[in-house]
This record gives C-alpha cells, sequence and structure tokens, in this order.
C-alpha cells in the first residue's frame, strides 16, 4: 500500500478495525432533536467522509449525513448496496468526465453496481451509451438505457472517443 493510504487508513492496520461506509438497518434510537427519523424507520445510507464503521452490527451517524429512508420496495441488501455504484458512476461521469450531452459512452460491465448506474446517469445526461454485458444481461443493458449492446465478460468505464 502507498504512504498516503496508509496515512489515511492506518500506518500498521486499518484504524476502524470495523470496515464498511454503506449500509442500510432501522432506527434504534434517534439522537436528542432528532425528528426526521423515528424509532423503527427503515433507513439506508453512506457514512460521512471516511469514516468507517458500517460493517458492524450497530452504527451511529448524523442525521444530516447522507441517510435516507428506505423505500418498502427495497430490501435492506440492495439499500446498503445502492450507494456504492450510484456514488461511484456519478463521481466519474459528473464531477471527473464532466460528461456531456451527444458524448459517446462505453460502459463495460454496464449491468454491474457501478455500470447499471452510469448506464442510466449517462442516459440521463443525454450521452449515447454502448453497454458491454455478458450475453445473458445486454436485456438488462437496454432496459437500463443503453443505446447498444455487446457481449462481454469484462468490468470497467470508459470513454469512446467521437470523431
Amino acid at each position: 500500500m502507498g504512504p498516503f493510504i496508509r496515512l489515511a487508513f492506518g500506518l500498521c492496520g486499518p484504524r476502524r478495525p470495523v470496515l464498511g461506509r454503506e449500509y442500510a438497518g432501522r432506527v434504534l434510537a434517534p439522537g436528542d432533536g432528532v425528528s426526521r427519523f423515528q424509532v423503527g424507520d427503515a433507513v439506508f445510507g453512506i457514512t460521512d467522509g471516511m469514516a468507517l464503521g458500517a460493517h458492524a452490527e450497530l452504527v451511529t451517524v448524523k442525521a444530516d449525513g447522507l441517510i435516507l429512508l428506505r423505500p418498502e420496495s427495497l430490501s435492506a441488501a440492495e439499500a446498503a448496496a445502492f450507494f456504492f455504484g450510484g456514488l461511484a458512476a456519478a463521481d466519474f461521469l459528473l464531477d471527473q468526465c464532466a460528461l456531456k450531452e451527444r458524448e459517446r459512452l462505453l460502459v463495460v460491465g454496464a449491468t454491474g453496481s457501478v455500470g447499471s448506474a452510469a448506464v442510466q446517469i449517462a442516459r440521463a445526461k443525454g450521452a449515447h451509451v454502448t453497454a458491454l454485458a455478458s450475453a445473458p444481461n445486454l436485456a438488462l443493458a437496454r432496459e437500463l438505457g443503453a443505446h447498444e449492446g455487446r457481449w462481454s465478460t469484462a468490468l470497467a468505464l470508459g470513454r469512446v472517443n467521437s470523431t
């Protein structure tokens, strides 16, 4: 591991022995002055900044952080997985690449956590999306918004140069 990673996460081992940033569960006890959530509310979210600990049985988070009421249509496992793919794809496409309307985007692994979010975000931005996915998942890639699909087993994101 590089020296900067070691400084961020711990020199000899993890600063926080319990890893994980994404979580889903039920509110056991809202803190003082918290009116947004009630005991028993189904919630999901991601810990603040570089804070870890979400793989624990219990986690304490700020009520004004990235925590949402979980729709009944999502299981706890689906809700916990939501943030990783969506945030990773959004960071790459919106912040790092500044994806624009009518750009062409190739999403390799278009039906995985990051890929499926990337397809949907790119379509919402007006990009032309080519999806690479396993043969059984090509139909799902089209349902997610891909204009065209190709068969592949690789996973990655990449920009297609338009000429």
